[in-house]
């Protein structure tokens, strides 16, 4: 799970344009990027 978290922020910070509302989230919460992806991946927790 961590394995694919970690993917994901790699994911958005390479392209954060390509996902839709991730700049948005990345707005909200610059300090916390694996929130971030949890939401983006659907994963809580």
């Amino acid at each position: 799970m961590l394995r694919h978290v970690r993917f994901s922020i790699s994911t958005q910070l390479r392209s954060p344009a390509t996902k839709t509302g991730s700049s948005a989230m990345k707005t909200k919460t610059p300090n916390r990027p694996e929130f971030t992806a949890a939401i983006e991946t659907g994963e809580s927790e």
